[in-house]
């Protein structure tokens, strides 16, 4: 199989799979489009993208006509690549990869991490290595890899990912702990001494951490 999929890919592969084992036969686009709530024409670029993988066949204009060619059990199926910076990125970083997964059905990113399916929910996920020491005292270690849910929604005490905004550009991009303290303002916390807790009205966040990985040498 050339490129992993999508986790859209894998709900759509794993829908048409428990449909044929149900009915004998596989759903129409319309059928397919139904259950994942999009329009018939989006159900057939998922189609096609799959086809291209070389995980479905199906015949053009012919109602049911989709099969399943490959493994479904296969382990790599169940892995797809999410968008991978080296460092936490910056405004300008962020919406580049923003724009490449917009302007394409299946997109091709400069850096990717390979994650399996069962550890995400959907494909609004990027993949950081730490590069600044923020949270040390949570475990999170210069070198991890954070995956982070790209999310605006958030609540108290959740590790969060914070870029400069355009009210205030001297806050650093990293890691910090969200901690409201009225409507208005909040502080964002570190554990570290050196680069401390920032109290601010003018802020953004990127998305929340949802887990870290980590490499072990030797």
């Amino acid at each position: 199989m050339a490129k992993y999929l999508t986790v859209r890919q894998l709900q759509i592969l794993d829908f048409i799979n428990e449909f044929i084992k149900t009915n004998d036969y596989s759903p129409t686009l319309e059928e397919l489009a139904s259950s994942m709530c999009i329009s018939p024409p989006a159900a057939l670029k998922h189609i096609r993208a799959l086809s291209n993988k070389n995980v479905v066949s199906f015949i053009p204009n012919q109602a049911r006509s989709i099969k399943i060619i490959t493994n479904t059990n296969d382990i790599r199926l169940r892995l797809f690549s999410i968008p991978f910076f080296e460092h936490e990125p910056n405004n300008y970083e962020y919406l580049s990869y923003q724009n490449i997964a917009r302007q394409e059905e299946n997109p091709s990113y400069p850096m990717e991490y390979k994650i399996s399916s069962l550890e995400v929910e959907d494909d609004d996920y990027f993949a950081v290595r730490i590069t600044v020491p923020t949270m040390e005292e949570a475990g999170i270690k210069v070198g991890d890899i954070a995956i982070i849910k790209a999310t605006t929604e958030f609540k108290n005490n959740d590790i969060v990912l914070i870029i400069p905004s355009e009210d205030d550009n001297t806050i650093q991009s990293s890691l910090r702990r969200f901690v409201k303290i009225s409507e208005t303002r909040c502080n964002l916390e570190t554990d570290s001494l050196s680069l401390g807790t920032i109290t601010t009205y003018s802020y953004r966040v990127l998305g929340i951490l949802t887990q870290i990985k980590r490499i072990y040498n030797g």
